[in-house]
């Protein structure tokens, strides 16, 4: 014969009770590990970096350098609406030589109404233990490590597409993409102010070379710290996007790029890399409405939250509008209207770009 137990009330009161303590505790717990690692000085001597932490310990907070005269670019919109869109920083720091200049521009206005964006000023170096930086790229090259060992974040350059959350990569001391048989890549660096390898890495510019361009970003680096301890650094062989992608963004149409977590356009360099004479020699917010390559399809989702093509004459879309668009649930406009072209996994080595 079935016999059916009663549990009393007050049983069940103390479990929900018991229960919920537990998880108040797990709750306090981790929040101590977290502000552990944010708020002091943690070892990582012990660290796994190809496991990481179970939660973020790095800031999330997306730094950019913008240097010089030049105001915010169509492409500069583009990446940081992105940036915020697909990642939702506490904050954006745009860190600025020359800030005033910045909200001369005509895309001042767009840019200015993004969460959280701020522009910290910020003076170049201009050398490096003893030795004089050769060229403001070589500048930014540094000034990006000293920020990153200063405050810890996500540091993007402004013309990085950031396509999906990066909060994964939040959970280890160092994230950097690595394609394979290639130089580390400096575009995307997501790191805590206290990881062992920006300390060695910015150690390594004694031995600074000025006549080489990517000697003490890439070169050195790997070759000389990364190649030798590679348990330093949590290795990103292709998601980053930091590989050679230019003709597979600017060169044909393809919706592969929604495959990654971040993408470098390389548009400084477009023009003499893809050999596309029907592309606009400059983007901006009219001409992007009707570019049928893989670009398009990105600028419009940031701009828009639309992936085909536009015929009207909309303005750009309030970045909290577009932010309520689900990107993965958007048609893949150009593989439904163009042939899918371009290995977007290649190993194919960069070239030396000045």
């Amino acid at each position: 014969m079935l016999r059916i137990h009663r549990v009393s009330p007050k049983s069940v009161a103390l479990v929900t009770t018991l229960t919920f303590t537990l998880v108040l505790l797990s709750v306090r717990l981790q929040l101590l590990q977290r502000l552990t690692f944010l708020d002091t000085d943690p070892d990582f001597s012990a660290f796994d970096n190809r496991v990481g932490a179970p939660f973020p310990i790095v800031p999330n907070t997306v730094h950019f350098i913008k240097s010089g005269n030049n105001s915010f670019s169509f492409t500069d919109l583009i990446c940081v609406r992105a940036a915020w869109l697909n990642q939702r920083p506490d904050s954006i720091q745009v860190h600025c030589d020359r800030c005033e200049h910045l909200k001369t521009g005509h895309y001042w206005s767009e840019i200015s109404k993004i969460p959280g964006l701020q522009l910290v000023p910020e003076e170049l170096p201009t050398h490096v233990f003893g030795r004089k930086l050769s060229s403001v790229y070589h500048a930014a090259d540094v000034l990006r490590l000293q920020i990153l060992s200063s405050v810890g974040g996500i540091f993007l350059d402004l013309d990085v597409f950031v396509v999906k959350n990066l909060n994964d990569y939040r959970r280890y001391e160092i994230s950097i993409g690595v394609p394979p048989k290639q130089y580390l890549g400096t575009q995307v660096i997501v790191a805590h102010p206290r990881a062992r390898f920006l300390k060695l890495w910015l150690d390594s510019y004694r031995f600074y070379r000025a006549d080489k361009w990517y000697y003490n970003a890439g070169e050195l680096p790997t070759t000389s710290i990364l190649l030798k301890n590679p348990a330093l650094v949590h290795i990103v062989p292709w998601d980053f996007g930091v590989h050679m992608l230019v003709v597979q963004i600017f060169g044909v149409c393809s919706s592969h790029w929604r495959d990654f977590h971040a993408i470098h356009l390389l548009s400084r360099h477009r023009h003499y890399l893809v050999n596309d004479t029907s592309a606009p020699k400059k983007f901006d917010e009219v001409n992007i409405k009707t570019y049928n390559k893989s670009f398009g399809e990105m600028a419009r989702y940031a701009l828009y939250g639309e992936t085909h093509l536009i015929l009207d004459d909309r303005n750009i879309s309030r970045i909290e509008d577009v932010a309520k668009v689900d990107l993965s649930a958007l048609p893949h406009w150009c593989d439904d209207h163009y042939a899918t072209e371009g290995d977007w996994r290649s190993a194919k080595p960069m070239p030396n770009l000045e």
